[in-house]
């Protein structure tokens, strides 16, 4: 499962949990530092968003053909594994 949302988090540069957030991800341009003579590259930066949980049908989509199973299976399994990851992250010391 994380090989498929991992890839999704790429190609769309965001992604909803069910319960926990979003992961975004931001572009930061290059920056030219003249003085050093250097030249900084593009970086991709994180950011978490507690209050947009909720994925769109396009996930569920992408998912379900990722998965080759039905719409409703895919939601089904993603609500499963969200619910898993919030259990193990509250009961993680």
């Amino acid at each position: 499962m994380f090989d498929i949302l991992n890839k999704y988090l790429f190609q769309h540069k965001s992604i909803s949990i069910p319960g926990l957030g979003s992961l975004v991800a931001e572009t930061v341009p290059a920056v030219t530092d003249f003085a050093n003579r250097q030249v900084m590259p593009v970086q991709l930066k994180f950011r978490f968003n507690k209050y947009f949980d909720a994925p769109d049908r396009d996930f569920f989509a992408y998912l379900s053909q990722q998965k080759n199973i039905p719409d409703f299976e895919a939601i089904k399994c993603y609500n499963e594994f969200a619910w898993e990851l919030r259990n193990k992250i509250r009961t993680e010391d």
